[in-house]
């Protein structure tokens, strides 16, 4: 109770301060799942057992994730050119058909261009996201498995750097996977919406948006061999 508390004295003093900020554009679109299950990255139907916990660090790579075009699609320049992502990621049953988990993402390496096209290494904090996972329908007894997974983003990361939204976000995944065939092999479907602020990320020389971005489709398709 204490905790949840000072989590919620942070989300009121905070408030003011992050939603004066411009809505920007998180590029760190890889957002593995909170728990390690059988699928990397992904999550799968059944939801941690009450008191089993999950804890992990995943890290990722991306090569120019965002650059700068001219309406034919010809590259002008970079805006990050290069990115390594970390996310800590950690999930805890709450019942047996119901768990919640927590994603903390940050920069540790940027390599991100400026306005002037100049280049600087930084180091950046990424959203932190909340969500939970509630079991619909069992794999173990159905032909297939069927969870629901509400979740929230935090405006923790830097905007300016694309690696923050600069807003809160909240939506929703459903997350359908098959039974075991032969308790070997499974595959899961995620599949969502995100729903988010209009933002603008780049004006023409009259003020007029270029660049927007809105509301997010969420996907992912994975398979597990034992």
């Amino acid at each position: 109770m204490r905790q949840a508390f000072l989590v919620f004295a942070f989300l009121l003093l905070a408030a003011p301060a992050l939603f004066a900020r411009d809505p920007s554009f998180n590029a760190q679109n890889y957002k593995p799942a909170t728990d390690t299950g059988n699928y990397l990255g992904l999550y799968g139907s059944r939801p941690l057992q009450r008191g089993q916990f999950s804890l992990g660090l995943t890290a990722d790579y991306s090569h120019e994730p965002i650059i700068l075009e001219n309406p034919p699609g010809t590259k002008i320049r970079n805006i990050i050119g290069r990115e390594i992502g970390a996310h800590l990621h950690g999930a805890v049953g709450i019942l047996d058909w119901w768990d919640v988990g927590l994603l903390v993402s940050a920069a540790p390496y940027m390599q991100f261009f400026t306005a002037a096209a100049t280049s600087e290494t930084r180091i950046r904090m990424g959203d932190v996201l909340l969500n939970s996972r509630l079991r619909l329908v069992d794999n173990e007894s159905a032909p297939v498995g069927v969870a629901f997974v509400p979740m929230v983003t935090i405006p923790t990361g830097n905007g300016a750097s694309l690696v923050g939204n600069n807003q809160f976000t909240g939506g929703g995944m459903l997350v359908v996977e098959s039974e075991r065939v032969a308790n070997r092999f499974s595959v899961a479907l995620n599949a969502g919406y995100e729903i988010r602020e209009f933002a603008v990320l780049s004006r023409d020389g009259a003020g007029n948006p270029l660049t927007t971005v809105n509301d997010l489709v969420l996907y992912g398709l994975g398979a597990n061999l034992a």
